[in-house]
């Protein structure tokens, strides 16, 4: 019987001319490892989430490709392309391209100089690449960065527009009746985190972000606490990190996208506001 490596250099004459090359020591465009520029890599697009695809992956005939993740997310059977059935044939030899390829990640600007393979492009750059860039906070600055070097940004030119605080230490920080937030910066490693605030007619909403990509590795919590005459209300929670690449992003909108805390209406003062207490806590689940 015929070995496999035999078969295919007596059937392939490309294979035949390269095993010649190699036995014979010659170096040529063969047998070096040649360079391959994707010119769009759209090709290589999911036909239902329009983004990189990951492995496994699945063609319907007419070769358009899908995610698994997506057919089994949206339950989609059906091709949007072409309409024939798509999830059962899994294409193989793309799977081995995807695999093969490295790509710089999209962050390269901001400081990573990571390669990744294609297939974990996504994953790398929405939940791993410590330079996803974060925007300005600051109303009306369009200045974007990681989250580090944004940090010192808005310190030199923001001085004054933060309040200033200092971790594990309670600070005060006014809210006047219409304020939708307040940015925070702490006096020693410069993290900014937002408080956003809102009312409700069973009382008043409010919650603190930290101004970080997705990857940070940091954890906060945080105390807040209302007075009115000689009662007071303490309420704790987590931060949690946030990005946006939009300049003046509207930072409130996050008060309603994640956890927050109500504050009884009985602690609004006579102009309709609050002068909070607040400690920020950073460590492994906010504990120094």
């Amino acid at each position: 019987m015929v070995a496999d490596d035999e078969k295919a250099s007596t059937l392939c004459p490309k294979r035949k001319h390269q095993d010649a090359a190699g036995s014979s020591g010659a170096v040529d465009a063969l047998s070096v490892s040649p360079t391959i520029t994707l010119i769009d890599p759209k090709v290589l697009d999911c036909v239902f989430c329009h983004t990189f695809l990951s492995i496994p992956v699945y063609q319907c005939d007419n070769g358009h490709l899908s995610c698994s993740a997506c057919c089994r997310t949206l339950k989609k059977t059906t091709c949007p392309t072409c309409s024939l059935p798509i999830g059962k044939n899994q294409s193989l030899a793309v799977e081995k391209v995807l695999k093969s390829i490295k790509i710089s990640c999209k962050n390269i600007t901001y400081g990573c100089k990571e390669t990744i393979r294609f297939d974990k492009k996504y994953d790398h750059e929405s939940f791993m690449c410590i330079h996803q860039p974060c925007s300005c906070p600051q109303h009306g600055c369009e200045f974007l960065a990681s989250s580090k070097i944004l940090y010192l940004h808005y310190y030199e030119k923001h001085l004054h527009s933060a309040i200033n605080f200092n971790y594990n230490s309670f600070f005060t920080v006014p809210i006047k009746k219409g304020v939708k937030n307040v940015i925070l910066q702490e006096s020693t490693d410069k993290t900014l985190f937002v408080l956003n605030y809102g009312v409700q007619s069973i009382g008043s909403v409010a919650n603190i972000i930290c101004i970080a990509q997705k990857s940070s590795k940091k954890c906060f919590s945080y105390e807040l606490v209302a007075w009115k005459g000689d009662n007071s209300v303490k309420l704790e929670s987590l931060t949690k990190s946030k990005q946006s690449y939009f300049p003046c992003l509207q930072w409130s909108w996050y008060l309603y996208s994640t956890a927050f805390l109500l504050v009884p209406s009985y602690f609004l003062d006579s102009s309709g506001g609050h002068n909070f207490q607040v400690c920020i806590r950073s460590g492994p689940q906010g504990k120094s």
